[in-house]
């Protein structure tokens, strides 16, 4: 195909000759499923990051996020001069909003898929894929891993006894490592990361040693070192 016969049928399309003609009906049961399941995506990030930072206006998006890409995609099928300008639009367009959450972005992405599958008639896909995220996240969630570290501070005199102290921890801790030791004229602190069974039984111990003034103890949340 030369480039004359290229932009003949380039511009056929763009006069409606490649135009699909969508039904009132089929789009009206593309937007029904994707909020549907936009409102699935909903209620399942909120029972997964309850425990967690949670973002209203985030979720909202989400939802919104599924229910307009069923729109445009289901515009997109009806003509390609919709596709055209729908992707010089995009080309344009710069989202800055930082992804707080890797988990955020897998949901981002599953709004965005949904959209797609209904869209272009096989909502049926998107609600398979929906059922199959959610039973794989439940899983991998509930997997048990091995217990995070804790973060042991301690703050003494400088006449504490630094021996003593390690002996404590290394009784009562399966794993320490030693983070972060300063010492000056009046006091010397210590930042240990270990793992422990019985942490109550731990502060006790460097409580009481001579010279010890505060322990605390400091859970981890994030990821767990194997």
């Amino acid at each position: 195909m030369n480039m004359d016969e290229f932009l003949s049928t380039l511009l056929d399309a763009l006069a409606g000759g490649w135009s699909k003609p969508i039904g009132s009906l089929e789009v009206f049961v593309a937007l029904c499923m994707a909020a549907l399941i936009g409102l699935y995506i909903y209620i399942v990030y909120i029972l997964m990051t309850r425990r967690t930072f949670y973002s209203k206006d985030f979720n909202i998006t989400l939802a919104c996020v599924t229910l307009i890409t069923a729109g445009l995609v289901s515009a997109i099928q009806s003509s390609l001069l919709v596709t055209l300008s729908v992707g010089g639009a995009l080309s344009i367009i710069r989202f800055r909003t930082a992804i707080k959450s890797p988990i955020d972005l897998m949901f981002l992405f599953w709004g965005i898929a949904a959209g797609i599958m209904c869209g272009t008639g096989v909502g049926g896909f998107a609600m398979m894929l929906s059922v199959f995220l959610t039973v794989m996240v439940v899983i991998l969630s509930k997997l048990p891993l091995l217990k995070a570290p804790q973060i042991l501070i301690i703050n003494a005199k400088s006449y504490a006894d630094t021996k003593e102290i390690k002996e404590a921890v290394s009784k009562s801790c399966s794993y320490y490592s030693i983070k972060s030791e300063s010492r000056s004229f009046s006091d010397h602190d210590m930042s240990i990361e270990l793992r422990s069974k019985d942490t109550e039984k731990l502060v006790k111990d460097l409580s009481g040693i001579r010279g010890v003034e505060s322990v605390s103890v400091l859970e981890h949340n994030g990821d767990v070192s194997f």
